[in-house]
């Protein structure tokens, strides 16, 4: 007995399992099916339910991958690509496709190694290089984050909702909303409503103000399919060959408040003869507004296949004849075997600029053009050529009424998704990424810019992290004319006098120009085309100056100072008919052309040999080899800081001594040199014992200076020859570092000398450049820490720019949260104070 129910145990078992094979094998076809017909929505539920009894499959992971990325689900997609290459790390096409979620997802660092890693996998495709380049200098696509504002307007809905373009007196755009109750088909692609054209009147439309998140998408359960399944949660799908960007949705149905219907009274479907029961996309209008050019499936009463089975789009026109739109007419570039669409037009409305992935194109979709010819031809189309188009995917173009080209692409680096580019189509030469913030780590496209330059639409699904497609504003602010001044009395050293009020008057005007006084530097906004009075007041004493802006252009910097002489000593001098110096010899002139040399400067407490001092050096070696009759003397000096006697008399020593020895070491004789050491009693300027000092006036101080002499004569002391200056510390290697403290951003007291070291620096070298990066500690979350780091950024590169840096000097403006550490002080590492301040800081790197 036992054994026959043993055997029929076996027996049950086995059937059950045969059954559940079967069952699997079903779904995996089932799932195949879908994934080849475009039915990606009902691919990911099959795969799913596959993958439950199968997990190893890597073929249904690679495809249930796919999938999430053509329906927009980035988290879901990096996911499945992390495993796939994590079975075949030598599946290009995967290695690629998981660093485009890394991007999309925020987490630049990991996809920086992904796209590297493509880039040895496929050599061929400079993508990987360029995404990994792009990444190296991420902040380039923040450097002009200020000079944007971005709304998002109140006509979107739950559904998507993108591609603005202008026409009458407001907007026809596209969106997946349903004009009515009674239409319920849907796409199969993510089981959502056929795309179709509305207008709204632009005057009644409200544009809220809306701050891009930057941080990092991280996947959790809330991200499952299962719980997005249940939510009805929605994700916006690329642009595809095949398709236009729509909105997708992992259930069977429309959201349950308003099952997707229009209920926006403002806006109402464009016509019911241009919107179709299939897929209207992207349009363009002539500037008259009578006639059409639009993207729809191919349809005309029914729709046409391609030789793949698959419905291609195309570009329609219609033209308005007594307020009535015609019967829409394909163009005759049209194909049923490859997509047409995503129409713009040039200023003239000669030229029609559209994309395609027709054959010999360079990616994915290219954009192309076409010219009309004065019989109302249409030329042959046009590929606009390695310039614009990449092995990715270029798209939603758009003309503005200067000719120039804002356009989409995958295919170019940027911050993630789609990001908008813009390039001059009077000499097709670089292509620019518009950069953040109306670029962003997700989908950002369908670009247009009213005839001012400076406000326009665009479309981005930034909105839920992947949910959907939105329709935001953006105003590009007006960069004001801004002055820069401070007051002086130093020839010298040219200390800020904080105590002096500093005022500035627009002439014709009443009252003063606003002002803002940061420790004495004072900045003002200023209007082009004005004359100013510039008036600083110290004791009894009044300074003006007069400038003009005339010429000046909206974002130039002027940058001025008033000197103050209140010394009396000062005041005689200049009532001196040498102008307050003595009368030199005849000779000084000649001499000052054959025998200057600068000053040797030295870190604090320190006599080594900088790098910025070796070209100093090697200018004295030529000197002393052209000159075999000239002497040097070396003679060095060290700040007030530390005791004079002996500790200061034994570093200026040493600092002789290095120079010597360098010198030496180079071939200049011995006994052609000498050296003194002269401590601290010969400061430059006011610096001695118990006076509070700038780290730039100290600098001044610990130097060498070298004397030439000839025939026992010194002429450096005689003809007057040494001069004061900070040194040109412009080695690439030297990296200025500031310090924060915790959970902080403002610039603290001992940041600030080396902040203004720089400054003079920059002052000194007007055609160096500077790269800026900040950090922060692991302490609290990674988002957190990223907008941490952007604070200490934006408080960073502000202090420079108050101190009279150019924001163009700044070409590099980077922020990395938590992901550079200096040490190994991570989340789950027991680190003291000490450990994490070393990583709260801002890096300064010179760039020529």
């Amino acid at each position: 007995m036992t054994k026959k129910i043993t055997f029929w145990t076996l027996l049950l078992t086995c059937f059950l399992s045969y059954q559940a094979f079967s069952q699997a094998l079903g779904l995996k076809a089932q799932g195949d099916k879908a994934y080849s017909r475009l039915k990606y929505a009902t691919a990911i539920d099959l795969y799913e339910q596959y993958l439950q009894q199968d997990s190893t499959d890597l073929s249904v992971k690679k495809n249930l991958a796919d999938s999430y990325r053509k329906v927009g689900d980035s988290k879901n997609a990096e996911r499945l690509y992390g495993e796939v290459v994590a079975k075949d790390p030598n599946d290009a096409k995967s290695a690629f496709a998981y660093a485009q979620m890394l991007s999309e997802n925020g987490k630049y660092e990991e996809a920086k190694v992904w796209y590297s890693k493509y880039q040895l996998l496929n050599s061929g495709d400079p993508r990987g290089t360029a995404f990994t380049q792009a990444y190296n200098n991420l902040g380039e696509l923040y450097a002009d984050s200020l000079e944007y504002k971005i709304f998002k307007v109140d006509i979107n809905s739950d559904q998507s909702d993108f591609s603005p373009t202008y026409y009458d007196k407001g907007l026809v755009f596209v969106s997946g909303r349903r004009p009515d109750k009674s239409s319920k088909k849907v796409y199969a692609w993510n089981n959502t409503a056929f795309l179709d054209l509305f207008y709204v009147d632009s005057t009644g439309v409200r544009a809220l103000p809306y701050d891009t998140d930057t941080g990092v998408d991280r996947y959790s359960s809330a991200d499952s399919y299962k719980t997005k399944q249940q939510n009805l949660h929605s994700d916006q799908t690329r642009q595809t060959s095949n398709d236009n960007s729509t909105l997708g949705y992992y259930g069977d149905n429309f959201p349950k408040d308003n099952g997707g219907v229009n209920q926006d009274t403002r806006v109402t479907p464009f016509d019911k003869k241009i919107n179709s029961k299939f897929h209207e996309g992207p349009a363009a209008f002539t500037k008259d507004g009578n006639t059409i050019y639009f993207t729809r499936n191919n349809y005309l009463g029914s729709s046409q296949k391609g030789d793949d089975g698959i419905v291609k789009l195309k570009i329609y026109t219609s033209e308005k004849k007594d307020g009535e739109w015609s019967r829409p007419k394909e163009l005759p570039f049209n194909n049923k075997n490859y997509s047409v669409g995503h129409p713009a037009l040039s200023p003239d409305g000669n030229t029609l600029y559209f994309v395609s992935d027709m054959p010999g194109g360079f990616g994915g979709t290219d954009i192309y053009k076409v010219a009309k010819g004065t019989d109302g031809k249409w030329s042959t189309p046009e590929n606009l050529g390695k310039a614009v188009n990449t092995e990715g995917n270029e798209m939603f173009p758009y003309v503005d009424n200067t000719n120039k080209l804002y356009f989409s692409s995958n295919g170019h680096a940027g911050l993630g998704g789609l990001d908008i580019f813009e390039t001059d189509l009077n000499s097709l030469g670089t292509v620019e990424n518009i950069g953040f913030p109306i670029n962003s780590k997700k989908d950002d496209f369908g670009m247009i810019v009213d005839s001012t330059g400076r406000q326009g639409y665009f479309s981005s699904n930034r909105g839920k992290g992947g949910a959907d497609d939105d329709i935001y504003m953006f105003r590009k602010l007006a960069a004001p004319i801004q002055l820069f001044v401070y007051a002086y009395e130093n020839e010298n050293t040219q200390d800020t006098l904080r105590d002096v009020p500093i005022t500035v008057k627009e002439e014709g005007k009443d009252g003063l120009v606003p002002g803002k006084n940061t420790n004495g530097l004072y900045t003002f906004n200023l209007n082009p085309d004005k004359n100013y009075t510039i008036t600083g007041k110290k004791d009894t004493a009044t300074v003006t100056k007069n400038i003009s802006t005339t010429d000046r252009k909206p974002g130039d910097k002027i940058n001025e100072s008033l000197q103050f002489i209140t010394d009396p000593d000062l005041i005689a001098k200049l009532k001196d008919p040498n102008g307050g110096k003595k009368k030199l010899p005849a000779d000084c002139d000649e001499n000052r052309k054959l025998y200057s040399l600068d000053n040797v400067y030295y870190d604090f407490d320190k006599a080594s040999v900088r790098a910025d001092a070796k070209p100093v050096l090697t200018s004295v070696v030529k000197l002393m080899k052209k000159y075999p009759d000239i002497e040097i003397i070396v003679s060095s000096y060290t700040d007030a800081r530390g005791t004079n006697d002996p500790y200061n008399i034994k570093l200026s020593a040493k600092r002789s001594d290095a120079v010597y020895n360098y010198l030496v070491k180079n071939g200049v004789t011995k006994t052609r040199l000498s050296k003194e050491s002269n401590s601290e009693n010969a400061p430059v300027n006011d610096c001695k014992d118990g006076i509070a000092c700038t780290e730039v006036q100290h600098q001044l101080n610990r130097r060498t200076e070298f004397y030439v002499v000839k025939n026992g004569r010194n002429i450096t002391k005689e003809c007057e020859l040494i001069t004061y200056k900070l040194p040109n510390r412009i080695d690439p290697a030297d990296v200025r570092l500031i310090y924060f403290d915790l959970n902080k951003s403002e610039i603290r007291s001992d940041a600030a000398p080396v902040l203004d070291e720089l400054v003079e620096t920059l002052k000194q070298n007007p055609g160096i450049k500077i790269a800026v990066a900040s950090f922060a500690d692991s302490r609290a979350s990674q988002n957190y820490n990223y907008a941490l780091s952007r604070r200490r950024l934006q408080e960073s590169v502000s202090y420079l720019i108050n101190k009279g840096v150019s924001a163009s000097r700044i070409r590099m403006k980077e922020f990395y949260g938590e992901t550079h550490l200096a040490n190994d002080c991570r989340d789950d590492v027991n680190c003291n104070e000490e450990q994490h301040q070393a990583n709260r800081r801002t890096e300064i790197r010179i760039i020529r």
